[in-house]
């Protein structure tokens, strides 16, 4: 059995789900689309979008029916997948129940036939449509609501989180509601389930939501979120500021500005000696280290400000489940303090700083150390960063990564690594990459 169930996108929404389905049908035989969820007066424009919809999935051509009674007549073995399109579910489940095409869908499937269900054709796949009686009206007067249930027991919907933020509130707590005797799925409309015999493959980078038993569950294949610090989370540029200036005036170095200091903010202390000064002497960089040290051990965590909406994002994420931790180049015990000021520091499982690795960023070894300490693959994380270095450690360590524009690497810098996305800041980006409105 192999089902695609769509959150209801198209366009570049679609492309990888497209490209999936290209990837399982018989190329030689045609498509069959259903658009019975519409009006009949839509048919000859749903024709039309389904066409450029499919436009680069291999099939010698698309044949749509425009009643019940005309797909009654269908065989679906004739077929490389049967389409099923959106519009009102209640509409589509009545038609498809009495021509008879319930049966004879499943039957296809079961003998290893292909479906793909957008909007109201993938809810229809599922439980019941009780999940989706907040969006639809049952006009037809549908009394049997029972779907094709080929996530055994799960319901759906369709376009959550894709939506008016009031529109997402009001089926969230009706949701929340159904859950507590039914699970549902809630899909927004860049995400596709493929259901291959069993197996569910998730097709799209934006989080889904499970609701059972009274809450919601993010499901986005990440388990944990791993933060740099500085420019990221907060800010401690006047600490930073302090101590660098402190440590090349005992060693009877020239004094530098605040905004050449800045640009160095996200190296570690022995290339920030390097590049203010122009001195590879490692010994007078470890100096340098030593006197930085020394300085920030008394100013750096009072001068520290997290930035506005931190705290609640971490508090929002850790309800939600996410593993969080932090990969600095600052000592993690100044970091730990840091956090214990603003009264988060038990949010997070793990703390990794420049005492603990023998190289740091872009080096990969404090974030693999990270994973390592949490028990998770590196492939179920997420590096969250404001600079180019935190994009080539996570590069290297083969690890998700997202940019922020707090600090001085631009999107275009960005733009050279690999980026699941690049937002204004920590808490846009949330909002962006997991889909929070």
């Amino acid at each position: 059995m192999k089902v695609f169930l769509c959150g209801g996108g198209a366009g570049e929404q679609t492309i990888e789900a497209n490209k999936r389905l290209n990837e399982v049908i018989d190329h030689t035989k045609p498509c069959l689309y259903i658009p019975l969820a519409m009006e009949a007066e839509m048919y000859d424009s749903c024709y039309r979008w389904i066409a450029g919809e499919l436009a680069k999935v291999q099939i010698p051509y698309i044949e749509m029916v425009r009643s019940g009674a005309e797909l009654a007549k269908k065989n679906f073995s004739d077929y490389s997948v049967v389409f099923i399109g959106g519009g009102n579910t209640f509409k589509l489940l009545k038609e498809l129940k009495e021509c008879g095409a319930c049966e004879q869908l499943r039957t296809y499937l079961e003998q290893g036939g292909v479906a793909f269900g957008g909007s109201a054709g993938a809810i229809i796949f599922g439980e019941d449509l009780e999940s989706c009686a907040l969006d639809d009206s049952n006009e037809v007067g549908l009394t049997d609501t029972a779907g094709m249930d080929v996530l055994q027991g799960v319901s759906l919907l369709c376009h959550f989180t894709s939506r008016e933020k009031e529109e997402d509130a009001r089926n969230k707590e009706y949701l929340l509601e159904v859950s507590k005797h039914r699970r549902v799925l809630a899909l927004p409309e860049e995400v596709t389930l493929f259901v291959n015999d069993g197996v569910v493959e998730v097709i799209g980078e934006r989080p889904y939501y499970a609701f059972e038993n009274g809450r919601m569950l993010k499901q986005n294949g990440l388990s944990t979120v791993i933060f740099d610090f500085d420019y990221t989370l907060g800010d401690t540029t006047n600490g930073i500021v302090q101590s660098t200036r402190y440590a090349l005036a005992q060693m009877g170095e020239e004094e530098r500005s605040y905004e050449e200091i800045k640009k160095t903010i996200g190296l570690s202390l022995s290339e920030t000696y390097k590049v203010l000064t122009g001195n590879m002497d490692e010994a007078r960089a470890d100096r340098f280290f030593d006197l930085f040290k020394e300085k920030a051990d008394e100013v750096m965590v009072d001068s520290a400000e997290l930035y506005p909406g931190v705290k609640e994002m971490l508090v929002s994420l850790r309800e939600q489940g996410y593993r969080l931790g932090i990969v600095t180049t600052k000592f993690a015990y100044r970091v730990r303090n840091i956090m214990k000021k603003f009264d988060v520091e038990d949010l997070f499982d793990v703390f990794i700083g420049v005492g603990d690795v023998t190289k740091v960023k872009p080096d990969p070894e404090g974030l693999l150390l990270a994973v390592e300490r949490l028990g998770v693959k590196k492939e179920d994380a997420l590096y969250v960063g404001d600079s180019y270095v935190d994009a080539r450690a996570a590069e290297a360590a083969g690890m998700k990564f997202a940019g922020v524009l707090t600090g001085t690497t631009t999107r275009e810098e960005f733009e050279k690594y690999p980026c699941a996305c690049v937002e204004d800041t920590v808490t846009t980006l949330f909002e962006s990459l997991l889909g929070e409105k």
